[in-house]
């Protein structure tokens, strides 16, 4: 967190953070145009200060000379003669000059150089500064150079100290070369208007030069923020379609990063929030998947007591019910032979009244391993309630189901001895078992199959115990 950030809240009185940038976007673009406008006022300056140096000057001056001695060269060698006031004069003057260049040819002469628009008056003067012809004569403009001249100037080359006049002069020489009259020129400075169009030229070269200077400052900086504004909205959107939140990169000290910043701290929040929220729920599937299995395991357990005898770990009567009708009608679709045993334990009774309940029980636990080692896996043992059980046999015909039964009746009989030696029983006991198979009796349900091998063990009870009896059909009447 930086250290120049404040604590605030809103209206209902939710804290956050609002972040105080060092130099805020508008105070940069409020530098870079002072910096330009210094900027393009140094060069302009720099450049007015070099047009108007002695280069400029130099010029001024060098023109308004060569001006002056061009025209001068123009009336060497000719006569000058006053000029006339009136009409007679005017006579005097051309007999005076009979010979030489006539006095109207100095005329048009002076007259056309004054007509140049910088020209304010052209004047050809004695050595006593007398008038002898003058053009476009300006009072003001004549009298100040007669100040100047008064002032002991003489040779004047320029002199500009009032009201942007320059005064020049040039000597105009005979054919014998001695100075005879002089030519005085009094030209407009035009220095304002150069000025004034040499500064709007420093200033174009200012702002040109400037803006050659700052453009790619000025575009890298924009682009900079433009590229900042589109990280930031690709790390939004991003987060808005529900991806992990990225952080930022935050470079500079504007309103911009600082913007990066917070949502860097936001979705530095939000990753934790989400990493507490998948460790919360990672918990919780933990928790569910504990207490499914549990209510699974439960489930089994109740399946088992519902569905097992509790005292030799066979099946009940209903799950022998519900499995006997399977089993018999997938023997039927495959088409293959089922046998039942109905077995009953001869002297359970005296067990239980001589010896106790208790070792009632152990024969009837004693009597289920037994049948258990003998059975296969896919073969089902059940005890229908008291000493009384059934073994079904998929796949054995009744030939060999008497084999086994007699097996059974061999291995119940070591088994008791074993059990009950100490006991000094009159009669250890035995097993009867009626045996009836699907084929046989044609049997559709297992009802019918269950009848069938009951009525059989009954037989076996009536012969004298401890026997095997199959199944046999009764005589038609």
């Amino acid at each position: 967190m930086r250290p120049d950030t404040i604590n605030w809240s809103d209206k209902q009185r939710q804290l956050g953070l609002a972040f105080l940038p060092r130099q805020r976007m508008h105070q940069r673009l409020w530098r870079w145009i002072v910096v330009l406008m210094v900027a393009q006022a140094a060069i302009a300056g720099i450049v007015l200060l070099s047009l108007q140096g002695p280069w400029r000057q130099q010029t001024r001056i060098d023109q308004g000379t060569a001006l002056v001695q061009v025209a001068a060269r123009q009336f060497d060698d000719v006569a000058i003669v006053p000029q006339p006031a009136t009409a007679e004069d005017a006579e005097g003057v051309n007999a005076a000059a009979k010979g030489e260049a006539e006095p109207e040819d100095v005329q048009q002469m002076l007259d056309r150089l004054a007509s140049q628009h910088t020209v304010r008056f052209a004047a050809i003067v004695d050595r006593d500064d007398l008038k002898l012809r003058s053009a476009g004569l300006d009072p003001e403009a004549w009298s100040h150079y007669l100040d100047e001249a008064g002032e002991g100037n003489g040779n004047l080359a320029a002199i500009d100290a009032w009201d942007g006049l320059l005064l020049y002069e040039e000597p105009l020489r005979g054919r014998g070369g001695e100075q005879r009259h002089r030519l005085v020129m009094g030209i407009s400075d035009e220095g304002a208007r150069r000025a004034l169009l040499d500064g709007s030229i420093a200033l174009g070269i200012g702002l040109a030069v400037v803006a050659l200077g700052l453009f790619p400052l000025a575009r890298g900086m924009i682009r900079r923020w433009i590229r900042a504004l589109h990280q930031l909205h690709r790390a939004i959107h991003r987060m808005a379609q529900g991806g992990e939140p990225q952080p930022v990169a935050v470079g500079g000290d504007d309103e911009i990063a600082y913007l990066a910043l917070a949502f860097n701290e936001m979705a530095g929040q939000l990753q934790a929030s989400r990493a507490a929220l998948r460790k919360a729920n990672a918990e919780l599937e933990r928790r569910v998947a504990e207490r499914t299995e549990e209510l699974r395991q439960a489930t089994r357990e109740l399946e088992k007591l519902a569905t097992s005898d509790m005292l030799t770990g066979l099946a009940n009567r209903r799950a022998l019910t519900t499995q006997m009708a399977k089993m018999l009608e997938a023997a039927a679709a495959s088409d293959i032979e089922m046998t039942c045993l109905v077995i009953d334990l001869d002297g359970f009774k005296p067990i239980n009244d001589t010896l106790g309940h208790a070792r009632g029980d152990e024969l009837l636990v004693l009597a289920a391993e037994v049948f258990r080692d003998a059975s296969r896996a896919t073969d089902l043992v059940a005890r229908l309630g008291g000493d009384e059980f059934v073994l079904l046999m998929p796949g054995i015909g009744p030939g060999e189901a008497e084999t086994i039964a007699n097996r059974l009746l061999e291995r119940f009989r070591e088994a008791c001895e074993l059990q009950f030696a100490a006991e000094n029983l009159p009669e250890l006991p035995s097993m009867s078992i009626g045996i009836a198979s699907r084929c046989q009796v044609k049997a559709d349900t297992a009802e019918q199959l269950l009848q069938a091998a009951d009525r059989a063990l009954y037989a076996a009870k009536q012969a004298g115990k401890s026997r095997v009896h199959l199944w046999e059909r009764a005589p038609a009447a």
